[in-house]
């Protein structure tokens, strides 16, 4: 028995890891597009406001977390 890994394993592997790294790149390129657009939305609202409010990172960081999935579904 081989103890290297069969070529359609290293072949999913590869898949797997490629997936990986594209899902780092959108999910930093969409953090940072929410993240300007949560800053341009504090900017021209009102300040105040009675309801408690998440910081700009946690809203960005939200936001794609819940769209950038999608792009991943088979």
């Amino acid at each position: 028995m081989s103890t290297y890994p069969s070529h359609a394993t290293d072949i999913r592997a590869r898949h797997r890891a490629n997936e990986a790294r594209d899902f780092r790149l959108m999910f930093s390129l969409a953090f940072l597009l929410f993240l300007a657009a949560g800053a341009l939305k504090r900017l021209a609202s009102p300040l105040g406001g009675g309801a408690r409010r998440k910081s700009l990172i946690a809203e960005a960081k939200a936001a794609a977390n819940t769209c950038l999935p999608f792009a991943f579904m088979n």
